[in-house]
């Protein structure tokens, strides 16, 4: 704030002593790197002979910055300006009067120590680092909006969180602003909160999965954990031996087994960083596979839909317990103009009381293929038997089929009408 004031004063006592001099502009703020000139004349005598001068005395045509002379007065040249060509310059001219021109040259905006990707502990108080050179700086979340929380402060070298829970890892935005020059810079900083790994959902005292004899059963685990954890899959009393396929994505591990007598029992998911480990026992139980659907039917169609009707099987058939009873069905369906051996649609729905499941965004005027199967906490049952159900025809499709058979009935009628008409008269 003193500076302006100073440039204020500077630029009234200029007004007073100036007399017929003009000088244009009186007052540059800029960055580095910039080039541009300014030029000082008499505005009564255009031959009145003027000059310049810096902090170092006299200006000519080899001193930094130059002078040059025109149609528009004796000219300084700011070529590529540095911050050295800050400070005041005093045109005088033959009349001994003078005038002042006053040059403010910003550092360069610019970063400091500032890296894109930033490691905190969980429990800790962190600072994430942004130091801005040549201008002030701002925080914002990664949506632009103010930063509004009573753990975190910005300070001289950062943003201060306090007590860093993984709840803080996201992106910060650090903003690089320069009044004068009207330049912005904006760093995105991602947090990153190390901890051990912990279970989604938390560890419980077991969980149970189930599956059919000869099929397929898929034991999940997955984890929060930074850095990203590590799993083993054991089977008491030893570790398991991979007779089954692990799938793995970043803390995420899943073991798919073909399930036999001996492959039922107690499994131990490990999950393990540098910060710690976490386990998690599966007991996978033998459950019964459900028979497909009673009965498949199409309760009502749109051009683009078909709502379906699903009865489940009756599972106290197979003497399965309560825990056995459907829970859902998957649906398959393709379009009938399709080549042999196209991939089919699919979709899960869970058990619906008013018996409906809709398939929809459906060409119009189409033939599918439909075909469902039962889903329980075990598995899925086979599937049905293949329904052919259609789709309805859209407006445009009724408009075009009816517009020749409309005018082959309507052109004879109207000239039949017509020619009797005239008969008449």
């Amino acid at each position: 704030m003193t500076s302006y004031v100073i440039i204020f004063l500077l630029f009234i006592v200029n007004k007073s002593i100036q007399g017929s001099l003009v000088v244009t502009p009186t007052l540059v703020v800029t960055a580095v790197n910039k080039s541009f000139i300014v030029s000082c004349y008499d505005s009564n005598d255009k031959s009145v002979v003027v000059e310049w001068s810096g902090r170092h005395g006299k200006l000519g045509p080899n001193t930094r910055p130059k002078v040059q002379t025109g149609k528009d007065g004796t000219r300084i040249w700011f070529n590529m300006t540095t911050l050295q060509d800050d400070g005041t310059y005093l045109c005088t001219s033959s009349k001994n009067e003078s005038i002042q021109f006053k040059l403010v040259v910003e550092a360069p905006l610019e970063f400091m120590d500032t890296s894109p990707e930033q490691k905190a502990l969980e429990g800790r108080d962190v600072t994430i680092r942004c130091e801005v050179r040549g201008g002030r700086r701002t925080w914002s979340d990664e949506d632009n909006n103010e930063i509004n929380d009573t753990r975190i402060e910005s300070i001289g070298d950062g943003l201060l969180i306090q007590n860093v829970t993984r709840k803080y890892s996201k992106i910060y935005i650090c903003k690089a602003i320069q009044p004068n020059t009207g330049t912005i810079l904006e760093k995105r900083i991602r947090l990153k909160v190390e901890h051990a790994p912990t279970f989604i959902p938390p560890q419980g005292v077991a969980d149970h999965v189930y599956g059919y004899l000869n099929g397929y059963a898929n034991l999940t685990c997955l984890v929060e954990a930074e850095p990203p954890a590590k799993f083993e899959w054991l089977s008491s009393p030893t570790k398991f031996k991979k007779t089954g396929n692990v799938t793995e994505s970043p803390n995420q591990s899943i073991l798919q087994l073909k399930l036999e007598k001996s492959t039922f029992g107690k499994y131990k998911c490990r999950a393990s960083n540098s910060l710690g480990k976490a386990e998690r026992i599966i007991i996978l139980e033998e459950g019964v596979r459900p028979d497909p659907p009673e009965f498949l039917e199409l309760r009502g169609a749109n051009s683009d839909l078909l709502d379906l009707g699903i009865k489940g099987p009756d599972m106290k058939k197979l003497n399965a317990s309560d825990s056995m009873q459907p829970i859902g069905f998957n649906v398959r369906y393709r379009s009938r103009k399709e080549e042999e051996g196209s991939d089919w649609s699919q979709r899960e729905f869970n058990v619906s009381q008013d018996n409906s499941y809709v398939l929809r965004h459906l060409r119009h005027n189409t033939e599918y293929e439909v075909e469902a199967a039962t889903r329980n906490v075990a598995g899925l049952s086979e599937y049905s038997n293949i329904s052919i159900f259609k789709t309805l025809p859209s407006v445009n499709d009724i408009g075009h089929n009816l517009e020749p058979e409309f005018l082959s009935v309507f052109i004879p009628s109207t000239y039949l009408v017509i020619s009797i008409a005239l008969t008449k008269l």
